[in-house]
């Protein structure tokens, strides 16, 4: 009772800044310690003050924290306690309660802050989950990657700059509230800026939100401002008192040039379902009509069954607008397929009977056979390829469907599906078959998520450069390399490392735990059997990563079963079956191999101890003749910024 008392009394002083404990506010983001709690219902006296006490608490005793929000059950998300590295704009919240430490406020005057919590400030590091030896050293890491829970590339973009372009790369990271931020001039060493794209408590048309935003995208509006887009990962109340998962389309669009802050949410169409689902958006473009479009991913049983397994498999939606603030119209599927990259091989899973997921839609790749009409979709599925990126390749009139060479969604031809990285499978029990025939899905993801970025914001409709970046693992993450991407004079798309990783080239070597390697077999004709190099290898070869080509059952494979890995990873080998490339980054903890620059495979593996760092060319069960070259550089570490 006194200390209910004592409450309210410095509730009723007016200050500059609201101290707290108070209900309905909330100083919003800046978060660095978020704790998830299961209270009992039995504490649920007024709003859950005591829990909320409990925070303050934990603010006050934490030397690093500026403010607090605890959010109780009930609350959109989970019941949480977060700690902020400064004192952030306080907001009106429906549930919330927050407050400030007495290390937040001047002692000789209570309207003013101290020093400390008025300069924002880097959010501490959380330990990483794993060894030391563990942690990539070139792939970028940023802290939010280390924390639990999902994560996605939720947006990309180029812009240009007065000397080059600036890519700028968008990780979903909902622990942290929002979307974590970090830029490139050289797409090699990235600088880490933070939450950028964070949660607002906002409401339209009945929807009321305070929620993370999901995966969206980046782009550039008609009058050359940089926007990001999203829909919120959820709300109390839908849009016209419909589901909570009715959550609208947004556009914030940058209120500076370093895309670090946006002004109000502005609100493009709203999709209603009835399931709840991610509902990811493709970047929206401008076609060759002049007409913007934009696509939704659901899945194609919204007007029949409304059920799951859903036979017809996922969909996109598609939008039109003159502008990309709207009006936008409803124009109906662009595409529905229940396809995977398996589908009519002996997976016996192949198949999506659900939603698409973060989709991806570009065109315009360099070496296109077509003139630049072909166009990619690309999306994570789940099942047999457990989130991993897979690609479909087809073409599209403005504002009509996207199909394949036989204008429609069968997508058979063996160029027109396949995956981005194939870390995700492995070989199935029948041992005589080759190929995508000897594959079976559904293991980890290594590789998932993937966006683009180029040369030019419209990844659709123009011709350039296109680069993909992913992410890579669950938690702890990183980002991946960056690819370039292209087409064959047959169509078929191709992928290499972007050149400018080879700055991170600092000698040769063929014992380190950084390592590039190419490797080139040539074989003479009719010659059979295994080549390949093993990496991370201990002085006797008990502890070993092997990557290899089986030329017998035409698969690539990374075998790190003795370094932690669950199951050997493989892929199809594509492309010439005598002239053999591959081209290897090994990160400590993360491998990654492309094949004929067309079969790429990422694995994590956990190697044991740092004398874990040798590799060696092997060849095994070899009938003929062979020519070896080998090329390694050891490679400098990025300074994570």
């Amino acid at each position: 009772f006194i200390l209910v008392a004592l409450l309210l009394h410095i509730l009723s002083v007016a200050y500059a800044y609201d101290h707290g404990p108070t209900f309905g506010r909330d100083y919003a983001g800046q978060d660095y310690n978020i704790s998830y709690w299961n209270t009992s219902s039995s504490e649920s006296k007024n709003h859950y003050q005591q829990p909320a006490l409990l925070c303050q608490y934990y603010c006050e005793q934490d030397s690093n924290c500026c403010a607090w929000t605890y959010c109780p059950p009930g609350d959109p998300g989970r019941e949480r306690c977060c700690l902020k590295t400064t004192v952030p704009p306080e907001l009106n919240s429906s549930s919330h309660w927050t407050g400030l430490p007495s290390r937040a406020l001047d002692p000789n005057d209570p309207n003013k802050l101290t020093a400390f919590c008025s300069m924002p400030r880097p959010k501490p590091a959380p330990p990483y989950p794993a060894p030391t030896f563990h942690r990539p050293q070139f792939h970028n890491v940023p802290d939010c990657l280390i924390d639990s829970g999902w994560h996605d590339i939720a947006g990309a973009l180029s812009l240009p700059t007065d000397t080059g372009l600036r890519h700028h790369v968008f990780q979903g990271c909902p622990l942290q509230l929002g979307w974590h931020h970090a830029y490139s001039d050289d797409l090699v060493h990235w600088t880490n800026v933070g939450i950028s794209v964070s949660e607002r408590n906002e409401s339209y048309a009945g929807f009321h939100s305070l929620s993370s935003p999901c995966s969206g995208f980046a782009t550039v509006d008609d009058d050359g401002v940089p926007c990001v887009g999203f829909r919120q990962c959820g709300s109390d109340h839908g849009v016209a008192g419909g589901h909570p998962w009715d959550a609208p389309l947004e556009l914030r669009c940058a209120t500076n040039a370093s895309m670090q802050s946006y002004g109000p949410s502005q609100y493009l169409y709203n999709v209603s379902f009835y399931r709840a689902l991610p509902y990811d958006p493709v970047r929206p473009w401008k076609d060759v009509d002049g007409q913007w479009y934009s696509t939704i991913s659901t899945d194609g049983c919204n007007a029949t069954t409304k059920a799951l397994p859903c036979a017809l498999g996922g969909r996109l939606d598609l939008y039109t607008s003159p502008t990309l603030l709207g009006p936008w119209q409803h124009l109906g599927p662009m595409f529905v397929s229940n396809r995977t990259a398996l589908t009519g091989h002996q997976d016996p899973k192949a198949g999506l009977y659900r939603e698409l997921v973060t989709a991806g839609y570009f065109g315009g790749l360099p070496g296109d056979p077509k003139n630049g009409s072909t166009r990619v979709l690309t999306n994570n599925i789940a099942d047999d390829g457990d989130g991993t990126t897979m690609y479909f390749l087809g073409t599209q009139a403005s504002g009509k469907a996207f199909v394949d060479e036989n204008g429609q969604w069968d997508f058979e031809l063996p160029h027109e599906t396949g995956m981005i990285d194939w870390g995700a499978f492995t070989l199935n029990s029948n041992m005589s078959a080759r190929g995508m025939d000897a594959l079976i899905g559904g293991r980890s993801r290594g590789y998932s998520m993937a966006r683009t970025l180029g040369d030019q914001p419209n990844q659709v409709n123009t011709r350039g450069r296109r680069v993909m970046v992913a992410w890579v693992g669950n938690s702890p993450a990183a980002q991946s390399l960056a690819r370039d991407l292209s087409l064959s004079p047959k169509g078929e798309l191709l992928q290499a490392f972007v050149p400018e990783l080879q700055a991170l080239r600092n000698g040769t070597s063929l014992a380190c735990t950084q390592l590039e390697l190419v490797v080139r077999y040539t074989l003479a004709p009719g010659t059979t059997g295994t080549f390949g190099i093993h990496v991370l290898s201990n002085a006797d070869g008990s502890e070993r990563t092997s990557i290899g080509v089986d030329i017998r059952r035409q698969i690539v494979f990374v075998d790190g079963t003795l370094q932690g890995s669950d199951a050997l990873r493989a892929g199809p080998l594509l492309g010439s079956q005598t002239d053999l490339l591959l081209h290897v980054y090994v990160d400590h903890s993360i491998v990654t191999v492309l094949v004929n620059n067309q079969t790429a495979l990422t694995v994590l593996v956990s190697p044991t101890s740092t004398e874990a760092k040798l590799a060696s060319e092997y060849t095994q069960d070899v009938a003929g003749d062979y020519e070896l070259e080998l090329d390694s550089w050891s490679l400098a570490g990025l300074a994570q910024q």
